[in-house]
């Protein structure tokens, strides 16, 4: 569910109805309903079936990116990537792959979006979003596959870089212009929570409970590690000066000057 303008748009992508819908903030009334239009194939890679059901659904949150004086809303479903108008649900373009049931939420960064497309087939896809129709042979930039590619953590970008961290881990500084890897450490343990940064560092929060600190930029400095008793689902919240992070069992402020 997000916020744009006077429309609250959400994303209903169920194992047996697939559409996006914007209602009036003010009234509820429904300003705009737009079916997702797949040709699904419910076949795996070896020609065999997939539940139905499980193969339709996503759990991705849309993001609107203003772009070329305009803007879209990009909104991942399984096997498609679509760009629609926020403000009259007409779809732009769209993107077609081989996986399904993403949940890593789409980033803006230096003209490109940045989407991870699920499991089965998982890759994280750059896409020059200036064209139209089905752009899956001609506006992908780059693309990065393999089990590095989260299924769940969203990425955190800063200055021309991307910090894609794997469930399992894996952490990988992608260059946003080329897609080329600057470097790749593992940080241990489940990574569920999605990173943020500061404008200087970058925090990952450890399904553990493990907090790993480290500085941006082309080469890997852990900073910090610290650990909280029960581990992280939930990606944090930033207030102010302050990290707003629900553990397993607990709810915690932390500041650098707690008031």
């Amino acid at each position: 569910v997000i916020l744009h303008r006077d429309l609250l748009i959400l994303t209903f992508d169920g194992a047996d109805l697939q559409y996006l819908a914007a209602l009036n903030k003010h009234t509820g009334a429904t300003v705009w309903q737009s079916k997702r239009e797949v040709d699904w194939k419910d076949l795996d890679a070896a020609g065999q079936p997939i539940n139905e059901g499980d193969f339709r659904k996503g759990f991705t949150t849309p993001l609107v990116i203003s772009h070329n004086g305009g803007q879209q809303l990009i909104s991942p479903a399984s096997s498609t990537i679509f760009a629609y108008d926020p403000d009259t649900g007409k779809e732009l373009w769209r993107i077609t792959n081989q996986a399904h049931t993403p949940s890593v939420s789409p980033v803006f960064a230096d003209g490109l979006v940045l989407v991870a497309t699920g499991v089965r087939k998982p890759e994280m896809l750059a896409i020059r979003p200036e064209g139209r129709g089905d752009i899956t042979d001609t506006h992908v930039a780059w693309r990065i596959t393999g089990k590095d590619v989260p299924h769940t953590p969203s990425p955190a970008v800063l200055d021309g870089l991307m910090y894609m961290v794997s469930d399992h881990g894996a952490l990988t500084c992608v260059e946003i212009a080329t897609g080329g890897v600057i470097w790749r450490e593992k940080l241990g343990g489940s990574q569920i929570a999605s990173p943020v940064h500061d404008g200087q560092r970058v925090y990952f929060f450890g399904a553990s409970g493990k907090t790993i600190v480290i500085r941006a930029g082309r080469k890997y400095e852990q900073l910090a590690d610290s650990r909280l008793d029960a581990g992280f689902m939930a990606s944090p919240s930033v207030f102010a000066d302050s990290f707003i992070l629900r553990t397993k069992t607990h709810l915690y402020r932390i500041a650098d000057k707690p008031e």
